[in-house]
């Protein structure tokens, strides 16, 4: 989860990057964890603001900042290869059903993937048209 501090008026320069491993390597993919980590509002409440709140006293601010997509150069250990995950930012609107959510972890996965270079755009690693209909 890549965030931006803000000051309630404006975003400040300062970017952070926190995050957890959804799965490591060796582990088969459960999208049920993926649509979690992504897509679920208590990912975000549990996991992040639990983070957050053991940041340093200086680096406090009005609220908890504001969700940003992530790019390579947040990552400190980033390498080529790692899937990166946006995760929700403006389609929140997306998860109100487990469906949804579900879909939207998918399309995040395939796209991770492909700017990883683990698969292309026309042969995604889950094909969205075998998950269950809405």
């Amino acid at each position: 989860m890549v965030f931006a501090e803000n000051n309630g008026q404006k975003t400040l320069d300062t970017r952070c990057c926190i995050g957890w491993n959804v799965k490591q390597s060796h582990q088969s993919l459960d999208l049920g964890a993926l649509a979690f980590a992504i897509g679920h509002p208590a990912s975000l409440r549990r996991i992040g603001f639990a983070m957050i709140e053991r940041f340093p006293v200086e680096t406090e601010t009005y609220g908890y900042g504001r969700c940003l997509d992530i790019r390579p150069e947040d990552v400190v250990d980033h390498t080529d290869g790692m899937m990166l995950l946006d995760g929700v930012n403006a389609e929140m609107s997306r998860c109100s059903t487990p469906q949804g959510a579900l879909r939207l972890a998918v399309e995040q996965l395939n796209k991770a993937a492909v700017l990883a270079g683990h698969c292309t755009v026309d042969d995604p690693l889950i094909d969205e048209n075998e998950l269950p209909n809405d």
